[in-house]
């Protein structure tokens, strides 16, 4: 990796605090700035998660050498596809990509090559890769983090908010320099070519069937009945929540919905007895939470919850040498091969190969285990070649070697 260096705290982006771009007219002038700038771009987004409803963009930041660093209102300039198309070629530099991604397409930006400076630091192996610490680890750099969890959705935005949002993109070409001639060196650039591209064509995950079975604590809710209850509760907290534009939890918290299932308040002054439910935002629905309660308590039998939802992968792995002792075995093996070969290589197993893909190829493996069925199975899994390369041939030997001993 890189030697120790001295550590120089970032305190100020080098060309100031630019204004932010709130108007087509400055948009459109931004948009001629980088489309003239040079070499790859550097792009951010800030959300209001854990505030606001949903993951939108409420700031855009990006920076490139030429054009110097725009901080974009995406708010009051929602449409960013011009901007994406003034930067079409360029490399798109971003920290823990799958994150932004999702944000920034809904505004019309969507990178076509990008260089991922997280991604990249977990197939060299750092331990820690939030950006504060690569850039402090690569760069020697500090960087001020103290506004990551803020509600962005504030107007106006705060100076030094402004100051910690252009300096998150100030440096992350440079270190994105770096990591690249890493990379090269240890002959895992071609790897990391291939991951970013998986994280720019990985379709968004399609909506959960049941997404109140999220919800904290449910564990605790024994019937079904009473999972009627939490499946209520959380429709209409939801709804609520998609009105008013805040954050579900900041509406009712989780907890309130699992105390509610086990208490099964009949009056609303029963529900205010619920501590959970003493928040001010709770106390304004209190009769809509009643009547969540009341209906869930009248539906009938075949209305009510499953206990769970069948899930389509193999069961908890915790279970399988009761269901499935040669799977078991199979499990082992591969998780053990696995884990050497991300050991040797230096970076995390599931970054070598997704745990996900390891557990369904054992649950359920090809009838016959040749190299090519294996490699067959685990790439409809999602596993990229340079994956199949290190691990296909010493899975296939672990578990042709279960096989001629017997143990499956």
């Amino acid at each position: 990796m890189t030697e120790e260096r001295t550590v120089v705290p970032l305190l100020e982006p080098r060309d100031g605090i630019p204004p932010v771009i709130a108007d087509a007219e400055a948009l459109a002038e931004t948009v001629a700035a980088f489309a003239a700038g040079s070499g790859p771009v550097a792009v951010d987004a800030e959300r209001a998660s854990g505030y606001r409803y949903g993951n939108r963009a409420y700031l855009v930041q990006l920076r490139r050498a030429g054009a110097g660093t725009a901080l974009i209102d995406p708010i009051t300039c929602p449409d960013l596809s011009a901007l994406d198309e003034a930067v079409a070629g360029a490399e798109i530099v971003l920290h823990a990509a799958s994150q932004d991604l999702p944000c920034l397409a809904e505004v019309g930006f969507r990178p076509h090559d990008m260089f991922d400076t997280e991604l990249a630091g977990r197939l060299l192996g750092y331990e820690r890769v939030g950006l504060g610490t690569m850039v402090e680890t690569v760069l020697g750099l500090r960087l001020e983090k103290g506004h990551s969890a803020a509600d962005w959705s504030t107007r106006p935005l705060p100076e030094d908010w402004l100051r910690y949002a252009a300096l998150d993109v100030e440096v992350l070409v440079e270190l994105r320099d770096v990591l690249h001639a890493e990379l090269a060196e240890s002959g895992k650039l071609g790897w990391a070519r291939e991951e970013f591209a998986a994280v720019l064509n990985t379709p968004p995950p399609a909506p959960r069937s049941d997404p109140w079975r999220r919800t904290s604590g449910i564990h605790k809710v024994r019937n079904v009945r009473a999972l009627a209850i939490v499946r209520e509760l959380w429709t209409m907290r939801d709804g609520i929540a998609r009105e008013s534009d805040l954050a579900p939890g900041r509406v009712l918290p989780d907890a309130a919905i699992v105390a509610a299932a086990l208490d099964v308040p009949r009056t609303k002054k029963a529900l205010t007895e619920i501590s959970a439910f003493t928040g001010r935002s709770a106390r304004r629905y209190m009769g809509d939470w009643l009547a969540a309660v009341t209906r869930a308590r009248s539906l009938t039998d075949s209305q009510l919850p499953q206990p769970s939802t069948p899930g389509d992968g193999p069961p908890p792995a915790n279970r399988w040498a009761d269901r499935d002792p040669a799977a078991a075995k199979r499990l082992q093996a591969a998780k053990s091969v696995v884990a050497a070969l991300a050991d040797e290589h230096r970076m995390p197993t599931e970054n070598l190969l997704q745990p996900d893909a390891i557990r369904r190829l054992t649950w359920e493996p090809p009838e016959e285990i040749t190299e090519e069925s294996v490699a067959s199975r685990l790439r409809k899994l999602g596993a990229r070649e340079w994956q199949l390369s290190l691990t296909v041939h010493p899975i296939v030997k672990a578990l042709s070697r279960l096989e001629l001993k017997g143990d499956i």
